[in-house]
């Protein structure tokens, strides 16, 4: 039963529903006490798990704080669309 989990990717090629499964165990799982360090780059899930996001590019972190925040970075925007 361990306290921290390391996710990597765990929404890369998985079906929608699937998808949405993974997210409701994983809140379930956080509301028992355990605590989640996911990489991914699908933003809209994150974005339904996280209370922190931390943005790494060209191997620097270049944002850190609340999703919402995180995400209208513009320095995350143009390393997420190419700009």
């Amino acid at each position: 039963d361990p306290v921290l989990l390391l996710l990597d990717e765990p929404f890369a090629g998985v079906h929608p529903r699937l998808r949405d499964q993974i997210i409701d165990r994983l809140l379930e799982l956080h509301e028992r006490g355990h605590t989640f360090i996911v990489v991914d780059h699908n933003m809209d899930a994150i974005q339904k798990v996280a209370r922190r996001l931390v943005v790494m590019a060209r191997g620097e972190k270049i944002a850190d704080g609340p999703p919402e925040a995180v995400l209208q970075d513009q320095e995350v925007i143009a390393a997420y669309t190419g700009g």
